[in-house]
């Protein structure tokens, strides 16, 4: 069976890469066709984060997950304002996160038919700039699914509810 290639792109910061790296983990250790690409973009005043990320990346070393460090030394933005300094930050890797799937798409419908194919891209809440390259190369957004469920879960649960009088509680399955 054809593997199929997800890419991760989370933002700088250990709640967030660790989540994404043990995600990561554990899709690639119940189902054998995801290979993962990790992209790594760092925070350029957060040294400490650094060192956490590079031994984040070597212990999770693996022919199925692979990591990508699109840092640079100095990215220019010294803007004090939190969401306004994300919103840089992230539009500021848009162009090397676009280049990498380009290549990644690229190689999946070029080479022998037992290459990967890019399936999809899990994006960080905080990194939406790159849903647009997702938009771009018509692959699917594996956040947007899962908000589509959540938001089907509560519109089923009112349902639920309101005919019923009762409280019920549904299940779906969650990897987090």
């Amino acid at each position: 069976m054809k593997a199929l290639e997800l890419v991760f792109i989370p933002t700088p910061g250990r709640g967030h890469q660790v989540s994404m790296v043990k995600f990561s983990k554990l899709l690639v250790t119940r189902d054998d066709r995801f290979l993962i690409t990790v992209l790594i973009t760092r925070f350029p005043f957060d040294n400490k984060l650094d060192a956490y990320t590079d031994s984040l990346a070597a212990s999770t070393a693996s022919d199925r997950i692979k990591f990508v460090d699109l840092s640079k030394d100095d990215i220019g933005i010294y803007e004090t304002n939190p969401l306004i300094f994300m919103d840089l930050f992230s539009e500021y890797y848009k162009s090397h996160f676009k280049k990498i799937a380009i290549d990644l798409a690229h190689k999946s419908s070029t080479l022998s038919p037992d290459s990967p194919r890019l399936a999809g891209f899990v994006v960080d809440m905080l990194m939406t700039t790159m849903i647009d390259v997702a938009n771009e190369l018509k692959v699917s957004l594996g956040n947007r699914r899962f908000l589509r469920l959540d938001r089907l879960r509560k519109k089923l649960e009112r349902i639920l509810v309101k005919e019923k009088n009762l409280y019920y509680h549904l299940n779906y399955f969650s990897f987090a």
